[in-house]
């Protein structure tokens, strides 16, 4: 609905070609914008940056979180909202007479919207796990969490990276980093089981880390998905996974 006021400009092939480019290109920034609005929020809830010093936020994500300073779950409601107009939009494009280049781009911020939630999503759900890290008073357990804060610190802030590249990269680079990702959850879960194995630690908070670990690798795996569709250009080195 976005942009539906830009049709009927003109007439004939060449004002729908026009139009369709443009507004792909709106819709790749406001496709960037909820990506950026996810990874605040995410940070947010992990407790890795202060909400207006987040450097994964752009300036637009800095300045309305300044305006409304909404509880995380009724932000999460609202990034939800914005994907789902988005998504509108991106259905009404596909009854536009695009090139096989422009659908694919199209396809690809559908799924960049998806995964920019769904890896919210994913911290939302384990955010009762998270306070349950930061209000124990098991030393060895609180030690994981801020190991935890630690990691994502460094992910969060190469992704943002990664993000403001333009350059193409071939596909076996997103390839590796999901393989990454993978080893990543299997090294994260070794100090737990060895917890559990010296009695350090009791099942049930042992369980509380499975549930976050598990939470951060799926969130991680939407992330490096989101990043990959919202930089491919269309170019030989991109992969038409």
């Amino acid at each position: 609905r976005r942009f539906n006021e830009k049709r009927g400009a003109g007439t004939g092939q060449q004002d729908v070609t026009s139009f369709a480019g443009s507004g792909l290109h709106e819709l790749h920034l406001q496709a960037v914008i909820l990506f950026q609005t996810a990874l605040s929020l995410n940070r947010k809830a992990l407790g890795i940056a202060n909400v207006h010093d987040d450097p994964s936020a752009g300036p637009f994500v800095k300045l309305r979180r300044m305006l409304t300073n909404l509880p995380f779950i009724d932000e999460y409601r609202q990034l939800k909202q914005e994907q789902g107009e988005l998504l509108e939009t991106c259905s009404d494009f596909l009854k536009e007479d695009l090139s096989p280049e422009e659908t694919e781009r199209l396809n690809r911020l559908i799924a960049a919207l998806r995964n920019s939630v769904h890896a919210a999503k994913c911290i939302k759900d384990i955010r009762h796990n998270l306070k349950e890290l930061e209000d124990t008073a098991n030393d060895r357990l609180f030690s994981l969490l801020l190991k935890i804060r630690e990691e994502e610190q460094t992910f969060y802030s190469g992704t943002e990276q990664e993000l403001s590249k333009a350059a193409s990269v071939q596909s076996e680079f997103w390839e590796e980093r999901l393989e990454e990702n993978r080893k990543e959850q299997e090294r994260r879960i070794m100090p737990a089981m060895e917890f559990l194995h010296e009695h350090a630690i009791r099942e049930y908070e042992a369980s509380t880390l499975m549930n976050v670990y598990r939470g951060l690798y799926s969130s991680h795996k939407a992330i490096v998905r989101t990043v990959r569709d919202l930089r491919w250009t269309g170019s030989s080195a991109d992969s038409a996974e």
